[in-house]
């Protein structure tokens, strides 16, 4: 690491003064031992003789280059700045610097964002010649990395440790009292740890026993990634479990792992106990067999919130990582923050007055603004928690890497946070525009940052839309910023890295100003009687536009006690190809989601052709991708092809639901989707999806009305 050290000062020298250090013999750079036993502080001191950086290498060589030289490096090739420099002379200084988390997390962001050569020869659009190991390698510019091991995160992996245990899946998974066995060999979503099981805590003690006497050389459950020398993990599998699937559960009854008082202190997460007692049984185990090492766990989903029955106490080797979706947004508005605090509180006090570990930041999807600036947020988490949080360290998800560059103002400004939580984001976005964009581009820029800054932060106190005002303004200072850059082609392409990113954006939050979801009521009929032609067709809109549809198409719906029924009639030649995936033929899309929450999305489809695809997706507390081992049980479909028209009849049980079947009155989320791939080709859809016809946030709202006339 010293060479590495070494080499980055040298290359910093002689980008500013145009010769590496030593050659002239007018300076000269020492790398020293630490005096303090801490293995990432560091000491800077000059003399006489020259510059002496001792302790953490890597990190003393940053921060000399940044605070002496004036480096920057805030994104690859055309986003590093040296500043050049006839004479350097470097005042005298002395200090001493250490970060406050120890565990600032890996690369995982920079690798999703060239993940395919596709997303390198995006980015070599801005970065000319980028390397993909050279995007993936930048955040140890920004002092990535840590002391602290991994852990407290997804462990075991599902599908290794059922490989490895084929004859012990019941031990592994839970299966609920009505024999649905929650394993999902194809993925992660739709994998359940059997966590009332205690048979379930000996086969990890024995895996684990395993894994540290074979040096890991024995990995049963790809343990490599979570456990070590300090900390063995277990976490979840972004599995969501039904509360109807597992209150009847004979060990939650004999029990009383599930009361009435954890149903109404939260619904979604009445399994606290469930957790707390597996627990508890597993600290303890761990004690007794490996009393060198703590156990972190993700608490998350199901086991969000702190256990609170007194038979279960958690013991003093568990350590948690607190995930929230209210992390780091919801801490902007003030009820939210209240929920975080009691939230954060609980486990305090479940911990024997003891802070969480670590936690888990969640960039949020859909809103896009947010997605540009949520990073800089970061630094509230431990401000706002307080002694509630602890110093292990803080990961943001940025769910996916793809667009991570347009927005690398506010990735680095996350990064820095993580070493410095009083890094104060704004003032050095500020600083940053005008680096990168000289004169008064970069004042534009910098006002750019600042006024989006403050409508995301509007938002999360007030969770209201952006105005469309806000949206114009920003437009605008963008369209000033361009104005007044030169031809320099690196200049050109740190603000196209920028600018890029917002067009689709703006026009997206255009159309969502004045937008009202659409509300269709679906009568109560008799499975055999449902007089299709008397029922009232579904408005269809122009998927992309949002204006009405020219497809000639009638979709009508209607229910009654086992499920909800379609038509579907398209009075033209549909494109009906064998040969061809379904997606390319004329296809019919429903999609709910139960209630008026948005919490889960449920898609169902078919072609004209009869083949099928369903999907699952759930979007709340925290969003999910695809539940592969959703199976759409009972889900039924026939179509019809004409001269010159086609109809369609389907069926959807209320069993494939997470949910009640609704009662009157009661309102559903939802959207029909008709798809032509005929010319001319569109897309009828019952919302305005903007041609993304899973976008939950956009659905009209489905009303189930009383019996038919």
């Amino acid at each position: 690491m010293e060479k590495r050290a070494a080499e980055l000062l040298s290359r910093c020298f002689e980008r500013i003064v145009g010769e590496r250090p030593g050659t002239n013999g007018t300076y000269a750079i020492t790398f020293a031992a630490d005096e303090t036993p801490e293995p990432e502080d560091f000491t800077i001191r000059t003399s006489p003789e020259g510059v002496t950086l001792a302790g953490h290498p890597w990190h003393a060589a940053l921060d000399f280059a940044e605070r002496i030289l004036g480096v920057r490096w805030y994104f690859p090739r055309t986003g590093e700045i040296y500043p050049k420099a006839k004479d350097l002379t470097i005042a005298p200084v002395a200090y001493s610097d250490a970060p406050y988390f120890p565990w600032r997390p890996e690369k995982f962001p920079t690798h999703c964002s060239v993940k395919t050569p596709e997303l390198v020869a995006k980015w070599q659009k801005y970065m000319p010649d980028l390397a993909r190991d050279e995007a993936y390698r930048f955040p140890d510019y920004w002092r990535e990395g840590g002391s602290l091991p991994p852990c407290g995160s997804h462990s075991p992996n599902p599908q290794t440790l059922a490989k490895n245990h084929s004859n012990e899946l019941e031990t592994i998974f839970y299966k609920s009292p009505k024999g649905k066995l929650y394993y999902n060999p194809k993925g992660h979503i739709g994998n359940y740890f059997n966590v009332l099981s205690l048979d379930f805590a000996e086969l990890l003690i024995r895996d684990w026993k395993d894994f540290y006497a074979s040096k890991g050389k024995i990995d049963r459950g790809n343990y490599k990634n979570f456990c070590n020398d300090t900390y063995v993990s277990f976490g979840c599998c972004d599995t969501k479990m039904p509360l109807s699937d597992v209150i009847d559960d004979p060990t939650v009854k004999e029990l009383g792992l599930i009361t009435q008082a954890d149903i109404d202190r939260d619904a979604n997460h009445a399994m606290r106990n469930v957790y707390g007692r597996f627990y508890n049984y597993l600290g303890r185990r761990i004690k007794e067999e490996f009393p060198d090492k703590k156990l972190c766990v993700l608490v998350y989903y199901d086991s969000a919130l702190a256990p609170s029955d007194p038979r279960y106490p958690i013991p003093e080797n568990v350590e948690i990582n607190l995930c929230s979706g209210n992390f780091p947004y919801g801490l902007g508005n003030a009820k939210k923050r209240e929920e975080a605090l009691r939230h954060s509180r609980e486990w305090y006090e479940a911990l024997g007055g003891r802070p969480a570990l670590k936690a888990w930041l969640y960039a949020g999807a859909s809103d896009k603004l947010r997605r540009a600036v949520g990073p800089e947020f970061a630094g509230d988490v431990p401000k706002v928690l307080g002694k509630y949080m602890g110093r292990g360290g803080i990961f943001y998800d940025y769910t996916g890497g793809e667009e991570l560059w347009h927005y690398f103002y506010s990735v680095y400004c996350c990064w820095r946070i993580q070493w410095n939580p009083e890094f104060d984001p704004d003032a050095a976005v500020d600083e940053m525009m005008r680096d990168l964009f000289p004169g008064e581009a970069g004042e534009w820029m910098a006002k750019f940052h600042r006024d989006l800054k403050r409508a995301v932060r509007t938002r999360n106190e007030t969770g209201s839309q952006y105005p469309l005002a806000v949206i114009d303004e920003l437009e605008r200072d963008l369209a000033e910023a361009k104005a007044r850059l030169s031809d320099d082609p690196i200049l050109r392409a740190r603000y196209t890295l920028i600018a890029d990113y917002w067009p689709a954006v703006f026009e997206t939050q255009r159309k969502l100003v004045g937008y009202e979801s659409p509300v269709y009521e679906m009568h109560l009929c008799p499975k055999d009687d449902k007089g299709w032609d008397g029922l009232k067709a579904m408005k269809m809109l122009d998927a992309r536009t949002g204006e009405a549809s020219k497809l000639p198409v009638a979709v009508r719906l209607a229910w009654d006690e086992k499920g909800v029924y379609g038509r579907v009639r398209g009075d033209y030649a549909p494109a009906a190809d064998p040969t061809k995936d379904m997606w390319a033929n004329d296809s019919v899309e429903i999609f709910f989601s139960p209630g008026t929450g948005k919490e889960v999305m449920y898609q169902f489809a078919f072609d004209v052709l009869g083949r099928t695809y369903v999907g699952k997706q759930r979007f709340l507390p925290i969003i999910q991708p695809r539940d592969s081992s959703f199976k759409g049980d009972g889900f039924t479909h026939r179509a019809h092809v004409g001269d010159g028209a086609w109809d369609a009849e389907f069926f959807v049980p209320w069993s494939v639901f997470e949910a009640k079947p609704p009662k009157v009155g009661e309102k559903w989320n939802a959207n029909v989707v008709v798809n032509r791939h005929s010319e001319p080709a569109e897309s009828a859809s019952t919302s305005f999806t903007m041609s993304n016809n899973g976008n939950l946030r956009m659905f009209g709202l489905l009303k189930f009305g009383g019996k038919c006339d």
